[in-house]
C-alpha cells in the first residue's frame, strides 16, 4: 500500500512539472520480451510479446501503459509507468521508469516495477529501444523482464 501511495505522489509531481513545458506527444511501442518467471510465478523463463502507449508532457517526462504476455490470455496484465528520459542526449536517450500494475490471469495480484533502458532514434518519429525492469508482485516471487522493440511517435 505504501508503494502505491509513493508512486501516486511521484506521478502527481511529474504531472505538475510536465505541464510547465510544451512539446507533448504520444508514442506507441511493440516489443518482444523475456521474463525470468512464467505466468503462474513458477520460475520458468519465458518469451512473449507486448505493446504499449506513452504520452510525454515534454521531451523528458511522460507516462505509459503497457501489457505483455507469455500466453494468449486476455486480460493478462496492465502496467502504468512514470518515465523520465534524457532526450537532450539524442540520438541515444537513456530513461528510467517506475510504476504499478495489475495481473488478472493465473495469479491475480498487484505489482510494482522499476527499471531503465535506452532508445535509439533511427529517424524522426521511429526508435528502437531496450530496457529491463524488476517486477515486485504482492503474491508471487519478484522477477525480471527484458523488453526489446520499436517505438513510433505520432
Amino acid at each position: 500500500m505504501k508503494i502505491r501511495k509513493g508512486f501516486l505522489v511521484l506521478g502527481a509531481a511529474l504531472l505538475l512539472v510536465g505541464q510547465a513545458q510544451a512539446q507533448s506527444h504520444f508514442s506507441y511501442d511493440i516489443f518482444g520480451m523475456y521474463t525470468t518467471d512464467d505466468k503462474d510465478g513458477s520460475g520458468h523463463d519465458r518469451l512473449g510479446l507486448g505493446a504499449g502507449v506513452n504520452y510525454f508532457f515534454n521531451m523528458n517526462m511522460g507516462v505509459g501503459l503497457d501489457t505483455y504476455t507469455d500466453d494468449v490470455v486476455w486480460p493478462y496484465l496492465l502496467n502504468g509507468s512514470f518515465i523520465y528520459r534524457f532526450a537532450q542526449l539524442k540520438p541515444v536517450m537513456p530513461y528510467g521508469y517506475a510504476g504499478v500494475g495489475r495481473q488478472w490471469a493465473h495469479s491475480p495480484q498487484w505489482m510494482g516495477h522499476l527499471g531503465g533502458g535506452a532508445q535509439y532514434e533511427l529517424t524522426q518519429g521511429t526508435s528502437v529501444f531496450a530496457d529491463a525492469r524488476l517486477v515486485l508482485p504482492d503474491k508471487t516471487d519478484n522477477y525480471g523482464v527484458i523488453r526489446v522493440g520499436m517505438r513510433f511517435d505520432f
